[in-house]
């Protein structure tokens, strides 16, 4: 689905607002969406005042975590509903507005993070997002990813796998079938690490072009 289209829907479905109480929701009985962001946030801040590019914010639960942890963070969104909503979160981060595929920054990042955004684009346009924003990376940034995933067994599973189809544009699919991983080697990134977390309905994926090591 066009990143666009993408955004008319959401706003379409669910204001700013609704949607944190959907994700909320969403997330509770897996141990909440908090600690989904914190534990991804942890695995990859280590020192303070890290330079942090977060594409696609949405309402800036994420970013509010990013900026919490010492980062120094610039964040951008297709909607200005969402970002409305993200400057009162974290009134101390630059916010832009934008949509991912075209989006330009002539800085350069220790991370560029996606957070539950990459699965609204097709295949081709994810290639197209992940090359674009491997030139905004510093010598040694890193590229994390935290997405949709679907657990391994059991009524959880095929739940899990029908309620995300349902929600979610269908470009989603391929998100929850086959993940980043490959996608990211195929790039030229070199995946450093994966981790799915509550109960394999999240996972990230940590990753750094091979040019820059």
């Amino acid at each position: 689905m066009n990143r666009n289209l993408s955004i008319a829907l959401y706003e379409k479905r669910f204001v700013p607002f609704l949607y944190d109480c959907l994700i909320f929701v969403m997330f509770l009985p897996f141990g909440g969406i908090g600690n989904i962001r914190r534990e991804t946030v942890n695995s990859f801040i280590h020192l303070p005042r890290k330079r942090v590019l977060e594409a696609g914010c949405g309402t800036g639960s994420m970013t509010k975590f990013l900026y919490e942890s010492g980062c120094i963070v610039s964040a951008f969104d297709g909607s200005e509903k969402m970002l409305k909503r993200a400057s009162s979160k974290v009134p101390n981060a630059k916010f832009s507005i934008g949509f991912i595929e075209n989006y330009e920054s002539e800085d350069t990042f220790d991370f560029v993070v996606f957070a539950f955004v990459l699965h609204e684009l097709d295949e081709e346009s994810r290639e197209n997002v992940l090359e674009k924003y491997k030139r905004n990376l510093r010598p040694g940034g890193k590229i994390v990813i935290l997405d949709h995933s679907v657990p391994k067994q059991g009524n959880v599973s095929r739940f899990w796998k029908w309620f995300l189809l349902k929600l979610e544009p269908p470009s989603v699919r391929i998100c929850v079938e086959n993940g980043y991983g490959d996608l990211l080697e195929r790039l030229g990134f070199r995946v450093s690490e994966v981790r799915t977390l509550a109960a394999g309905t999240a996972t990230y994926w940590i990753a750094e072009p091979e040019s820059v090591q």
